[in-house]
């Protein structure tokens, strides 16, 4: 039997304290583990595209993978990327999934692959290589940005057929399309969306969590949203969404370096630097991200959110 569980929920995917030398900041990667358990999110994605996951080493991801173990302490759910190597190396991939099955997270992460061509039978394959080499809970990564590829329904269903399939970080970006993926896998394989605008719509249709690149600095918002679709509560869940769309492109602009700077703002220890190239804040976006921060403390005493006490 599958086990679903961790594809519920809000899991954000978790950004990378690093120090000025740009190594990791292991302090600040546990307070920030923290900050997420506080306030409420269902589990974490880590050694993901958020984290800056093509700067890091072998050993980096697997210490990263098992700190988040460690800290989270059977409290929220992790998950991890396991196949990050850019030439998209089978072999390596598949002995980096198994040794990142080791850390004891609750599932890896397989990342779309740049340097084979988008097609359904070619995805599959190099998917269901590493399914059949590896016997642990895997999802699938599709990655903006990369080979820009999406499991049309069929595939998507082909996912959901195996035994260790358990979810998908969709980026459809399309209602329609998400639908046809979710009436074809007929529930065998779970749907997370990364589309914030479309989070709430999709959950409508039976998508069953969000990986949101926003939820790195509103993960309480994302959550109580997720929370309040799933009492019912439609109206509010609505009026929610809105906020965190609003929140949302505030915070785009020089994304992952914002949400740093903003997450420091709100208490955790983060410094700024990026492995990845990025650009300094002028002071207009440095007060535009301060006003960011006002609106979530704002949006949270709005509807009634009382962060977790751990």
């Amino acid at each position: 039997m599958k086990n679903f569980k961790p594809a519920y929920g809000i899991v954000p995917p978790l950004i990378t304290p690093f120090n000025e030398d740009l190594s990791i900041d292991w302090y600040a990667y546990d307070r920030l583990i923290d900050w997420h358990i506080e306030r409420n999110v269902t589990g974490l994605f880590v050694v993901c595209g958020s984290s800056e996951y093509w700067k890091l080493t072998e050993d980096e991801a697997i210490q990263m993978a098992k700190a988040a173990v460690k800290r989270a302490n059977g409290r929220i759910h992790i998950l991890a990327g396991s196949t990050n190597y850019p030439d998209d190396d089978l072999t390596k991939n598949i002995n980096m999934t198994k040794r990142m099955a080791d850390t004891g997270v609750d599932g890896c992460f397989i990342t779309t692959p740049r340097t084979i061509p988008p097609q359904d039978d070619l995805m599959l394959d190099y998917h269901m290589r590493i399914h059949d080499a590896v016997n642990y809970p895997l999802y699938a990564y599709e990655m903006p940005g990369g080979t820009n590829y999406k499991f049309s329904p069929e595939a998507f269903a082909a996912l959901g057929a195996t035994e260790r399939f358990i979810g998908i970080k969709d980026t459809t970006c399309d209602l329609a399309k998400v639908a046809k993926k979710i009436a074809a896998a007929k529930g065998t394989i779970k749907i997370m969306q990364a589309h914030t605008p479309t989070l709430l719509d999709s959950c409508k249709l039976g998508a069953t969590g969000g990986i949101n690149t926003s939820s790195n600095v509103c993960p309480s918002l994302f959550q109580k949203l997720f929370d309040l679709f799933d009492a019912g509560d439609l109206e509010t869940a609505e009026r929610l969404q809105q906020r965190i769309i609003q929140i949302d492109e505030m915070m785009s602009d020089g994304y992952v370096k914002s949400a740093k700077v903003a997450v420091s703002m709100m208490g955790v220890p983060m410094k700024h630097f990026t492995r990845n190239p990025s650009k300094d804040f002028t002071p207009e976006r440095m007060e535009e991200l301060k006003k960011m921060c006002e609106l979530i403390e704002e949006s949270e005493k709005e509807f009634g959110i009382v962060h977790r006490s751990i």
